[in-house]
């Protein structure tokens, strides 16, 4: 907390917001960063007999996903 105190404190020099970026960001590109990373750390971690068994529902999860998102767009 003090260091958050201390670059709030002099965010208004240059090199302060150069390491403070972070807070200008949008939730969209915040997602666009950490979402890959996330996705990468679960399926390194999953096991493969869970994730083969559980293949039929993830492919259609993100079938349906993708074709709503693709059906969202259009209108």
């Amino acid at each position: 907390m003090l260091v958050g105190a201390v670059l709030g404190a002099f965010y208004h020099y240059e090199l302060i917001k150069r390491l403070t970026f972070i807070a200008d960001l949008t939730p969209v590109q915040i997602l666009a960063i950490f979402l890959p990373i996330l996705i990468f750390e679960s399926a390194f971690s999953c096991d493969p007999h869970i994730f083969i068994k559980c293949l039929g529902q993830i492919l259609t999860l993100a079938i349906l996903g993708r074709y709503s998102v693709k059906a969202k767009e259009t209108f």
